[in-house]
């Protein structure tokens, strides 16, 4: 059983560990669901490989999370800060991942990789250890996204909602900050923002700011 050549589905409720949490999948780059443990030898043997690739292509648009199935805890929190992950880490809240990844596509062992493309369809899944993680990944960086997808993305989000029932967010900076990034990506919506290449939740905050200041 394998997810290759489907839809990736919306990822959501990470519990975040390290960093800001990503848009998964994120719309018109390339992205990398890892799933560890704290207690896993192989997984962690991985973190400095998944780093390197990750800091070498982050630039380019690379989207990395790793994530678990071990409830949050600041001994778990601890335990990341002090492993060479440069990437966003976080735990699998509302077991989204084990459910719409891991489970549907028959992976039964950790660590396991699901590379999803700039279309959103996942191209590969398996063991980031496996030469053909790296150079699928390199692979689907180099691929340009469909102009089907960069063309409808946004008139398609438009039709799903009526932006004048958005209730708009105060743009205070705490209140954004500490707002969802699909609350940030309604918001946006709603004052004609454009959001396609955001990952990082600091860029939606920005873009918001930037708007109201100007």
């Amino acid at each position: 059983m394998s997810l290759i050549g489907q839809k990736c589905p919306e990822i959501t409720g990470l519990q975040m560990l390290k960093g800001e949490s990503p848009v998964v999948p994120s719309p018109s780059n390339v992205t990398v669901v890892e799933v560890w443990a704290s207690w896993c030898g192989p997984c962690r043997s991985v973190f400095p490989h998944l780093s390197q690739i990750y800091d070498k292509n982050k630039s380019k648009g690379l989207v990395v999370v790793g994530v678990t199935q071990e409830p949050f805890a600041p001994k778990l929190m601890s335990f990341v800060s002090m492993q060479p992950m440069s990437y966003p880490v976080a735990c699998d809240g509302g077991s989204q991942v084990q459910n719409k990844l891991m489970r549907p596509g028959g992976a039964r062992g950790i660590p396991t990789a699901f590379l999803v493309d700039k279309n959103g369809i996942i191209r590969w899944q398996g063991h980031p250890a496996d030469p053909k993680f790296e150079s699928t990944i390199s692979q689907l960086m180099a691929e340009a996204p469909s102009q089907q997808n960069e063309e409808t993305k946004t008139d398609k989000t438009a039709e799903k909602v009526d932006v004048s029932k958005i209730e708009p967010l105060d743009h205070d900076e705490e209140v954004l900050k500490s707002s969802s990034i699909k609350q940030l990506k309604r918001e946006m919506l709603r004052l004609g923002l454009k959001n396609d290449h955001f990952v990082e939740k600091s860029e939606f905050v920005a873009a918001i700011l930037n708007h109201s200041s100007s």
